[in-house]
């Protein structure tokens, strides 16, 4: 029928679904090589609306389970709270016999974080381990493909101001829901030779234990409902105030990076059970599991396919 004039014209959108082919390979999932070091975490924060560093436990172990070193993060503290420190590594020794250490927020990025996280690929644990790492950060900012930017190591310029170390990796998280989060670190303004992997930033192994559960799962666990879940005889422990620097608050905290570490070793077993290519660190949820064992049987998603 042919439209005359005067005639109402009635316009109609339609819309049309199509399956569009990529254009570019999928990238290969990244092979993790066996991590031969974990560097475990745990922060203890004021408790004011900034939620600044307190104090802060770690431990360097073998992923057999040896434990090379332990001590302790101070942030901003009262010559008080620091008193309380210095007589608390005076008056017990690590777990292994040892001295316990006692270090600045600085100085324990750069003495301890930067040999081990970084040049010796050590994988990075904690228990919602996104909030842990921020409470190391001197600042942050918005990341250039979503997500935050974690300042871990700055430099002091002659007129005091502070700046972004050039030669050192700041982090970015993503976060893809409240139970994942992508961790990674970035490329500083300048990387060192050494410093590269397969020239480029090395991106890190970080295993957030409330993540992998949550794979392993399919729930969202405290780190106490997580121990008991997986059997462990360890769990969280009791302190009458939070934020209060004491000496029942520092063994607090080392408390929780034991049972975070015991935790590691129960879901790395279980995910070892999988006959799947994925590292702990990207066991991202439930679904990820899933498509790894179609791979593994050889199955490819539909999207890849030629007959479908």
């Amino acid at each position: 029928m042919t439209a005359r004039p005067g005639d109402a014209v009635l316009e109609t959108r339609v819309a049309v679904r199509a399956y569009a082919p990529r254009t570019r390979e999928r990238p290969e999932p990244r092979v993790y090589d066996a991590a031969r070091l974990a560097i475990v975490l745990d922060t203890e924060t004021r408790t004011d609306h900034a939620q600044a560093l307190l104090a802060a436990s770690y431990q360097i172990r073998e992923v057999s389970g040896k434990l090379r070193q332990e001590g302790l993060i101070h942030g901003e503290v009262t010559v008080a709270e620091m008193a309380i420190l210095e007589q608390y590594v005076a008056d017990h020794p690590s777990a292994n016999g040892g001295h316990l250490r006692l270090h600045s927020r600085r100085t324990f990025l750069r003495e301890v974080f930067w040999p081990i996280a970084y040049k010796s690929r050590a994988r990075v644990v904690g228990f919602n381990l996104p909030f842990d790492l921020s409470r190391l950060a001197y600042a942050w900012s918005r990341a250039r493909d979503g997500g935050f930017r974690l300042e871990l190591f700055e430099s002091i310029d002659a007129d005091g101001v502070i700046w972004p170390d050039r030669y050192r990796p700041a982090i970015r998280i993503k976060t893809i829901s409240s139970r994942q989060q992508f961790i990674s670190f970035v490329a500083p303004a300048t990387l060192d030779a050494g410093a590269r992997e397969d020239g480029r930033v090395y991106r890190g192994r970080f295993l957030d234990l409330h993540m992998l559960a949550y794979a392993l799962t399919d729930k969202s666990l405290s780190l106490d409902r997580a121990a008991r879940e997986f059997g462990l005889e360890v769990g969280k422990g009791a302190v009458a105030e939070h934020g209060l620097l004491t000496p029942e608050y520092i063994d607090y905290n080392r408390r929780d990076v034991d049972v975070t570490w015991a935790l590691h070793q129960a879901l790395v077993a279980e995910w070892d059970r999988h006959p799947i290519p994925l590292a702990p660190e990207q066991g991202y949820s439930a679904a990820a599991v899933g498509k790894a064992y179609l791979a593994a049987m050889g199955i490819r998603p539909p999207a890849e396919r030629s007959d479908v």
